[in-house]
């Protein structure tokens, strides 16, 4: 009898598609992928990542990717119309013609597709209800969107047990990897005693700048990446930093490296020379 060897074949990289937050500076740093968890860790005291779920509610309906959605309330599940002057723009700035010398100097943001300014409630196609109707629509649908508002928040009933806490990760994890679905969610750290970054591929925190009246910051929120993998493949860190500076605007929100100017009184001369 000949003997034989079973080889198996790993999934390679080119199996999973590339997803868009819709922030296409985000898109840059944290590359969502068909298969991956990313999660935010809110801020008590900002509301910025409902706005970044809802942009990206707002850019799967654009593609026409199935997208759903659960929060317990009702207040957040809205996504944003789309603007055609911004796209228009887009392309006049891009058609523009400048010297060669001056394209790579300053900041260049394409224009949101969205105006963040309206919201619009989303379909009743869209909206998961509860928990269960969430783990059966992982179940048995494949390469769909999804975005969870406030996982594990009070709202959100029944999660006084912490194996109940993460019984529920490793539900929405499996399914996530085995369907093929991108999986974007915030959850209120604060309210959570557990360790529980070991369910997703990508980790990130918000925290709010705050000012006084007569002050003023360049940025609403700094972004720290906690976390950050690949699917099917080792990641290579090519980034230049872990924090990186939120800017909300009524027609987008930008992730830059954030810009610390130099300290004018290292090298210079003072009165006393």
């Amino acid at each position: 009898m000949s003997g034989f060897i079973k080889k198996q074949t790993l999934l390679s990289q080119d199996n999973f598609n590339s997803v868009s937050t819709g922030i296409p500076t985000l898109d840059t740093i944290i590359q969502l992928q068909e298969g991956s968890l990313t999660c935010i860790y809110e801020n008590e005291n900002s509301f910025v990542h409902n706005t970044i779920l809802q942009i990206f509610i707002s850019q799967s309906l654009l593609l026409k990717i199935p997208v759903h959605a659960i929060s317990m309330d009702p207040k957040t599940l809205k996504h944003f119309d789309t603007v055609s002057s911004n796209l228009k723009e887009n392309e006049n700035i891009k058609s523009l013609l400048i010297a060669w010398r001056y394209q790579t100097l300053g900041t260049k943001h394409d224009l949101s597709m969205f105006s963040l300014r309206e919201k619009r409630p989303l379909g009743e196609d869209v909206i998961v209800k509860t928990l269960d109707d969430l783990m059966e629509v992982l179940t048995t649908k494949s390469r769909c969107n999804f975005a969870i508002f406030s996982l594990f928040s009070p709202l959100f009933e029944g999660f006084t047990d912490s194996a109940h806490i993460h019984n529920v990760l490793f539900e929405i994890r499996k399914y996530c990897k085995l369907n093929r679905h991108c999986v974007f969610l915030s959850v209120p750290r604060f309210f959570i005693d557990q360790h529980i970054s070991q369910y997703f591929d990508n980790v990130l925190s918000l925290d709010p700048i705050f000012t006084l009246p007569h002050e003023s910051a360049n940025y609403n929120s700094i972004m720290t990446i906690l976390k950050l993998n690949s699917i099917a493949r080792l990641r290579v860190n090519t980034l230049n930093s872990l924090k990186y500076g939120l800017i909300l605007r009524s027609r987008k929100i930008i992730v830059e490296k954030i810009d610390i100017p130099p300290d004018e009184s290292v090298g210079s001369c003072n009165n006393a020379f």
